[in-house]
């Protein structure tokens, strides 16, 4: 039974990555304040760096990321293609690893140039829809908190969900930042609990994205 949960969330792991899209590429009337996003615990901020690595876990690279991350294995790397509009689609570069109870998965997503770089985008906007699409896509309209942070200097948004996984309370936690074109996305999902435990939680806070 664990196991087939446990398969469970790495599906569920996809189709919210997958779902994302690109956000509302335009002015939103809504309020990126972080003061009225909700507080969201233990998640990643650029003071968060520089912990020791819990052992059995490694920094997985993607050179063509330019990025970094804490793991506690070796991912599987893979290509998703997300929908664009007008019928389009790009590559949602993936690295996954699926860990007892809980499923890791990190990757980015280049944009058409333009597409969401451009003044007339509010950067805290394009984070915040697209990640209102991923944990839709899995938990409906379960409550979600979302703070703005940021990673090596980048504009991000922190979030944490939780709702009904197949019959079983599940729950959800990551950051997405955005550079320009490049939508990079960082998440944890598993079995609801009142949070994830430490080792968990190093995964998101180690997350480091390298100069351009």
């Amino acid at each position: 039974m664990q196991g087939s949960f446990n398969k469970l969330l790495l599906v569920a792991a996809f189709m919210g990555l997958i779902a994302t899209g690109c956000g509302d590429a335009e002015t939103s009337s809504k309020d990126a304040n972080p003061s009225d996003a909700g507080s969201v615990a233990g998640l990643s901020t650029d003071s968060d760096s520089g912990s020791k690595l819990e052992k059995g876990w490694s920094t997985y690279e993607s050179q063509g990321g330019r990025f970094s991350i804490a793991m506690p294995g070796s991912p599987k790397e893979e290509d998703r293609p997300v929908a664009l509009p007008g019928g389009s689609s790009v590559p949602l570069k993936i690295a996954s690893l699926e860990k007892r109870d809980l499923a890791y998965f990190t990757g980015y997503v280049d944009y058409p140039e333009g597409l969401v770089s451009n003044p007339n985008v509010n950067v805290q906007d394009v984070l915040s829809s697209s990640i209102e699409g991923a944990t839709k896509a899995d938990f409906g309209d379960g409550e979600l908190k979302q703070q703005e942070t940021s990673v090596s200097g980048i504009p991000c948004r922190s979030f944490e969900t939780a709702g009904d996984l197949d019959g079983k309370a599940a729950r959800m936690e990551g950051i997405f930042c955005l550079e320009g074109d490049r939508l990079f996305e960082v998440l944890i999902i598993g079995e609801d609990k009142s949070s994830f435990p430490a080792k968990a939680q190093q995964f998101i806070s180690s997350f480091k994205i390298q100069a351009s």
